[in-house]
């Protein structure tokens, strides 16, 4: 079974999905447990590496895969607390580790597939998580959140992690996808768009200062808004409008003109523009 991989989300991109399941992305090491074939055990992103020391982890994720009859678990290992760096010290220590240490890594499950059902969609899957996966413990589920595919639901959903203090940065999942489906066309175990990864997205308010027409289709090609962002006075060009958008922004252009807008963008690009901006909503 090959890990699914995630693209990076783009508010500006109409993905095909009218929501998404939220998850934050915990500061730990990826990892999945494989309870069958000579690959099995706790193992790393790449599968080739099987983590020592974690026997009794990996008893907890044997127990709960022989009483729900699945053979994958993907998620993390963590340690509240601990960064990053400290983390990973530690569970790819193979020699000098204290086996103390150890027993405090939890594995925080994110997706699993079932054995006679390998097709389970997101929906299904994250059902059967639910019902099966405890939400506390050494082994646990991550809490998935069903929010709307728009920028501003993305855009709230991870300040709301964010201002919790749970993680900067969460990961979308496709509900109708399935886990072992064929990833994109760029192959088998690339990231696809039913799976994305959200770090950095913000927004601002902008005045909307002109509209460039499509001569294709002779509506909106794309929006430019101008504000301040970080003191700086930006002109932005907004693409990713829908039919419907592009259309009324068009055949209405002047009664929008100088109104307020939120932009939603995935932060300054190295260059200082608005990164991947989209319509969030007019002011």
């Amino acid at each position: 079974m090959l890990l699914q991989l995630a693209n990076t989300y783009n508010p500006a991109k109409e993905y095909p999905t009218g929501f998404w399941f939220s998850s934050p992305k915990l500061n730990g090491i990826r990892c999945v447990y494989q309870r069958f074939g000579e690959i099995k055990g706790l193992r790393s992103q790449t599968l080739t590496t099987r983590f020592v020391g974690l026997d009794r982890l990996e008893l907890a994720c044997q127990a709960i895969c022989d009483a729900n009859n699945l053979s994958f678990l993907d998620g993390e290992l963590f340690i509240p607390g601990k960064t990053l760096d400290e983390l990973t010290v530690l569970v790819r220590d193979r020699t000098n580790y204290d086996l103390a240490e150890k027993f405090a890594v939890q594995f925080r499950v994110s997706a699993v597939v079932e054995t006679t059902n390998p097709n389970l969609t997101g929906h299904q899957m994250i059902a059967l998580m639910r019902q099966n996966i405890p939400a506390q413990g050494m082994v646990s589920l991550i809490p998935q959140n069903l929010i709307r595919s728009t920028p501003l639901g993305v855009l709230d959903e991870a300040t709301s992690v964010m201002n919790s203090g749970i993680s900067d940065e969460i990961i979308l999942r496709n509900p109708d996808s399935v886990y072992s489906e064929v990833r994109s066309l760029r192959g088998a175990n690339a990231p696809s768009d039913n799976l994305l990864k959200v770090k950095g997205i913000t927004s601002g308010i902008f005045t909307v200062v002109g509209f460039t027409q499509n001569p294709v289709v002779n509506f909106v090609s794309y929006m430019s808004v101008e504000g301040m962002v970080n003191g700086v006075n930006k002109i932005t060009r907004v693409y990713g409008l829908n039919d419907e958008e592009e259309q009324d922004l068009w055949m209405n252009r002047d009664s929008y003109m100088g109104k307020q807008v939120q932009i939603v963008y995935m932060g300054l690009s190295a260059t200082g523009n608005l990164r991947t901006p989209a319509l969030g909503r007019f002011v």
